[in-house]
């Protein structure tokens, strides 16, 4: 640590990877009960931080490269209320993916569950979190009020579903858990998204929930039975599209049926798409 570092008075600086703040990140980076257990997040890239900033979650622990610690405040380390821990290159390395070194980690708090259903995109067993971060990017950017999680979906909140999502996972109130097709019932009908058989997205109530299942087994007969309705995309050629390509196009159909209807997008800025 510089000298200029130490005058500042940062914390005592992290030198090995069994530093027991480095085990605490990698254990909440590696288990989605202990993530959930916390409320926390792990972001190790600065894009991510500086989205999880702007929603306003707080950073319990922030880990940076000593370069970055000792650089001129600006981006996201000007929006830090602390600043962070300055962190050896191999400290840092074994927070990263595949051996990359971040400039930054850091454990933030997520934004407060919301348990009451709102229209958008609902998803049942979608496992990949690629898939799911990609689908609570695109829900973001078209403004619908939430992407909710039913049983068996990969999580939203480890290290893959948070970088394909860039950041829109902290926007308050977008991402959303229930535990069955009756939660998701709120002012408007929930509808399943099916291969054949259903309604033309075009016709989509603004005020709908779309549940879309898994690219290999779709919604099971169960779920589909529970729903108000169900809706298809044509794919002239194919069984079906790729879950994160039908969210999109139902998604937008959602979008300009809520325009239409004079439905307001959620209140505030969603987070995401800012450099750091």
């Amino acid at each position: 640590m510089s000298a200029a570092a130490k005058h500042r008075g940062l914390p005592e600086r992290v030198t090995s990877a069994r530093d027991p703040r480095v085990v605490r990140l990698r254990a909440l980076q590696r288990d989605a009960a202990s993530r959930d257990a916390a409320g926390l997040a792990v972001v190790d890239d600065e894009a991510l931080l500086l989205a999880a900033l702007d929603a306003g979650c707080a950073v319990e622990l922030a880990l940076a490269d000593a370069d970055a610690v000792d650089a001129p405040v600006a981006g996201w380390r000007a929006a830090l209320p602390a600043p962070p821990v300055p962190a050896s290159s191999d400290a840092l390395r074994a927070l990263g993916a595949l051996g990359r070194r971040p400039r930054v980690v850091a454990a933030v708090r997520r934004p407060p569950a919301t348990p009451e259903p709102a229209a958008g995109l609902a998803l049942a067993g979608v496992r990949d979190a690629g898939n799911v971060g990609a689908i609570v990017r695109t829900a973001a950017a078209l403004r619908l009020p939430a992407v909710t999680l039913l049983p068996g979906c990969g999580d939203p909140w480890g290290r893959k579903a948070l970088r394909a999502a860039q950041g829109a996972t902290f926007a308050p109130g977008l991402v959303r858990r229930a535990d069955d097709v009756a939660a998701l019932r709120g002012s408007g009908p929930v509808l399943a998204a099916v291969p054949r058989g259903g309604a033309d997205p075009a016709t989509l109530d603004g005020a709908a929930t779309v549940l879309l299942g898994a690219e290999d087994a779709g919604l099971g007969t169960a779920l589909v039975a529970a729903c108000d309705g169900a809706v298809t995309i044509a794919a002239d050629g194919f069984e079906s599209l790729g879950v994160a390509a039908a969210a999109a196009i139902l998604a937008d159909a959602l979008a300009r049926a809520r325009r239409a209807a004079g439905l307001r997008p959620p209140a505030g800025p969603r987070p995401g798409g800012r450099r750091a």
